[in-house]
């Protein structure tokens, strides 16, 4: 600084009085430090409470994510115990399944056996073997004598044919079957005639009933040796449950007795209208026999003599006198055998055991589809009636047990347990135990109007469940929209993010989980899924999924955790957005434009593009001061969130600038009015200071000043004892030393006057001096 500056500074503050100066440096004193602590204390204050706003902000983020991390932990657990769920329900069904199809094995096995163990002993026992060359002799008798009459041959053809044609063909047609009556009587020898006559149609009983008849009106050789074995072959019919007996010779293949006297009575089966049908060809092969006490068996086939009703047939060679003289044939329906079938006792509402031939028609009725799939309408209509499936060909085909998942008959996705049953040489079934995949994987209490799955997403807040084959089929859904039973392979549902995941979790054989995309099933609303499959196997060997459990997220699930709010505020609020800056969850602010639903309708509304979404979907976390979607200013705070392989969605907490500052403001307004009361006060206090100070001084000057003028007569108050008292008591002193000394002075004066005028007459000079103050003399 120059002097001459220095000089202009020193005159500015040289011409204030001294209260000025003392108010001035009162006022520096005070003011300029309360100052700068009030502005260090707003800068850190500020800072402070910005900081604590990111803070706060940051932490209700750190919270969101924590739950949202839990919450799809939560749901993968959930996945995984429902696969497991499924896994044991898998187990229990094929262990139940399986021990339901070996008891009926064992059922059907048995039956068979007994058969076929009654077809050879009552072939080998006393009474047939004495009845069937008895009543050929009689037969034959009577047969060629009453042939050899044109009358009675001409008599007995007009009888069989008003029978064949009459009550014979009606039979046929009241179960919509067809038969050409006439055609077959024409395959009827005379000798046959004349028997069929007198046993069939000029017999008093009904058709059907025939067998009631022991014997004719007529007596003659047959007719003794007929009243003689009917009633006991009747009974043994009967009471073992067969539809018919017959008693075949050998020789000439003419049935010579039958319990039932249906249209093959009397007719040979080596060259008769029947020989080719499936009696003919079970007393053929039973001819052939190498061994005397054995059996053979024909499969279930329409049999026009019996109405065209399906019926089986065994027999036994009859050895008599030590050769082999014909056959003893038992005709059987499938009537127990569909009673052993249809006790699905423990099966729930769609378990059902079923036999299947080696033509793959049905051998037993299905409970669950009746149209094509009972015996008698699987034979009715072949084509539609077929069960040929991988389960049916395993056993029937390579003779080998099985279970597995396949689409049934009904196009229905099963669980089956299949063994092969061989119920007589050459002839194998397939018996298959089977259950809907739908009622195996879903339990339901007895009396309960819900299954396991639906009160588990009651409980568990899910929209849906699906249980889907390994071929993409949908076979359980417990919403049943549009896409139950479809095909999320190759139907309309598979380029979906369903059909998407699906085919990533069958090929990755791990959980996984689908984006949120408009799903079109949902009416076209955003949904997510995630889903698990169901493994069996060694993964090493190859594992193979036997199905997918899959969950439809409810969005309103992670809404509830995004719409959490303490602590956020009037405009505080966090949301999710996904790599497409669409909504993952709905806006606190902005319900209209920014809720998932509005977002996916609309994307070029409901997009999040800021600063803070690309940010943190290029997976970055932080936070910032950014302008957000509706160009208002507000902190940010970001981080990304892993929900599933592949899938990252962006957490973002926001508050406006305003609201999250609000207290800085306060904090600035409340220090202005602190700084302004405060710097009042200091220059209140500064002033009483000064002017406690000044006064006094200024008093002093003022004596001082009286004093300098001579003027002695002050009046001086001493008001204090600090150093502004010492100092007017110094005056009040000095005024007073001066007025006494003045006094003396004059005294001196006076008197030294007085000499002066004295000794002014007189020649003597004389010095006198003041002891006190020498250095005043007076010379004379």
């Amino acid at each position: 600084m120059s002097r001459n500056q220095g000089g202009k500074k020193m005159g500015m503050l040289g011409g204030m009085n001294l209260k000025k100066k003392l108010l001035l440096a009162f006022l520096a004193v005070g003011v300029i430090p309360f100052t700068v602590v009030g502005i260090v204390a707003l800068q850190q204050t500020s800072s402070g409470l910005q900081a604590a706003a990111y803070n706060q902000l940051q932490a209700v983020r750190d919270i969101k994510r924590g739950q949202l991390e839990r919450f799809f932990e939560d749901r993968k657990s959930d996945t995984m115990a429902l696969v497991e769920t499924a896994a044991t329900l898998s187990q229990s069904a094929f262990q139940k399944l399986e021990g339901t199809r070996n008891n009926k094995k064992r059922q059907i096995e048995r039956y068979f056996k007994n058969i076929q163990e009654q077809v050879v002993t009552f072939s080998g026992g006393r009474m047939v073997s004495r009845a069937l060359p008895m009543l050929s002799e009689g037969f034959y008798f009577d047969a060629e004598e009453l042939a050899e009459e044109e009358e009675v041959v001409e008599a007995a053809t007009s009888s069989l044919q008003s029978y064949y044609e009459g009550p014979f063909t009606a039979a046929h047609n009241e179960r919509s079957r067809t038969v050409d009556a006439r055609s077959l009587l024409n395959g009827v020898s005379d000798q046959a005639r004349v028997m069929q006559a007198r046993y069939i149609s000029d017999n008093s009983h009904p058709l059907g009933q025939k067998s009631n008849m022991d014997g004719s009106e007529e007596a003659s050789s047959y007719n003794d040796l007929h009243m003689m074995f009917h009633r006991d072959m009747r009974e043994f019919k009967e009471n073992f449950g067969f539809s018919d007996l017959y008693l075949v010779n050998g020789e000439s293949g003419d049935v010579v007795y039958s319990v039932n006297k249906d249209i093959d009575f009397a007719t040979s089966l080596s060259e008769g209208p029947f020989s080719s049908s499936p009696i003919g060809r079970v007393f053929q092969q039973a001819m052939a026999l190498e061994f005397d006490r054995g059996f053979v068996q024909v499969d279930t086939s329409r049999y026009a003599p019996a109405y065209g009703e399906l019926v089986n047939f065994v027999a036994s060679p009859i050895v008599s006198g030590g050769e082999r003289v014909g056959v003893l044939i038992l005709q059987f329906k499938q009537d127990q055998i569909i009673d052993i079938m249809a006790d699905t006792s423990g099966m729930g509402e769609t378990g059902e055991t079923i036999l299947v031939g080696p033509d793959y028609l049905m051998r037993s009725d299905s409970r669950l589809e009746k149209q094509f799939h009972t015996l008698e309408n699987s034979f009715s209509n072949p084509e539609q009636g077929k069960v040929d499936t991988a389960a049916t060909r395993s056993a029937i085909e390579r003779k080998q047990p099985g279970t597995s998942v396949v689409t049934d008959y009904r196009k229905v996705r099963t669980l089956i347990s299949y063994t092969p049953v061989e119920v007589a040489p050459g002839i194998t079934y397939s018996l298959n135990a089977k259950m809907d995949l739908a009622e195996a994987f879903i339990p339901r209490l007895d009396g309960d109007s819900k299954d396991y799955y639906q009160k588990y997403i009651e409980r568990y807040g899910y929209y849906d469940l699906v249980l889907i084959n390994p071929d993409g089929y949908i076979f359980y859904s417990v919403a049943r929209e549009s896409d139950y039973q479809t095909n999320l392979v190759n139907g309309p549902f598979a380029n979906t993010n369903l059909g998407k995941l699906f085919r990533k979790v069958s090929e990755s054989k791990q959980y996984g989980i689908a984006d949120v995309e408009a799903y079109a099933p949902s009416n076209g609303e955003p949904a997510a899924f995630i889903a698990a499959p169901l493994v069996s196997g060694d993964e090493s060997m190859g594992a193979d999924v036997e199905m997918v459990v899959a969950l439809q997220l409810s969005l309103d699930a992670i809404n509830g955790i995004m719409a959490e709010r303490s602590g956020m505020g009037e405009t505080g609020e966090t949301y999710l957005v996904g790599q497409d800056l669409l909504m993952r969850s709905d806006s606190y602010l902005d319900s209209v434009n920014h809720s998932v639903k509005a977002a996916f309708a609309n994307p070029a509304e409901g997009k999040i593009d800021t600063e803070a979404t690309r940010s943190v979907l290029s997976g970055e976390s932080g936070n910032r001061l950014i302008v957000d979607h509706d160009g208002e200013s507000v902190l940010s705070a970001f981080t990304p969130l892993q929900v599933g392989s592949g899938i990252s969605w962006g957490l973002v907490a926001e508050v406006s600038e305003a609201e999250a500052f609000a207290a800085v403001k306060q904090i600035e307004w409340m220090m202005l009015i602190i700084a302004l009361v405060g710097i009042a006060a200091i220059s209140g206090v500064a002033m009483v200071i000064a002017r406690n100070i000044s006064n006094p001084l200024v008093a002093a000057a003022e004596v001082a000043g009286s004093i300098a003028a001579g003027k002695l007569d002050n009046d001086i108050k001493v008001a204090s004892k600090d150093e502004t008292g010492l100092l007017l008591q110094a005056l009040k002193d000095m005024q007073q030393d001066l007025n006494q000394r003045i006094t003396r002075d004059r005294k001196i004066a006076d008197e030294s006057m007085r000499i002066k005028i004295a000794l002014d007459g007189a020649s003597t000079s004389v010095m006198i001096a003041d002891l006190k103050f020498p250095e005043n003399f007076t010379r004379f």
